[in-house]
């Protein structure tokens, strides 16, 4: 198997700030309950620390392809 390179960082507008094209509704919904999975651990491991949690990369972009994906995550 090889790595595909298909990764992008976020892109910047004319004014230097970050373009989010980061989108809950580009999520297909097989990745629905991983991510709730996911969601559920930074829950029971920041507790009342947790401020957000951020979803970037390809599942969020309508990219992702079941079995290869990865599923990334952030949190604060």
């Amino acid at each position: 198997m090889n790595i595909q390179p298909i990764g992008q960082f976020l892109s910047m507008d004319k004014d230097g700030f970050i373009f989010n094209d980061l989108k809950l509704e580009n999520i297909q919904p097989i990745w629905n309950e991983p991510i709730q999975l996911i969601i559920q651990q930074y829950h029971e491991y920041y507790n009342k620390k947790l401020h957000s949690i951020y979803l970037r990369g390809s599942i969020s972009r309508d990219l992702a392809v079941p079995n290869v994906s990865d599923i990334d995550t952030f949190a604060l």
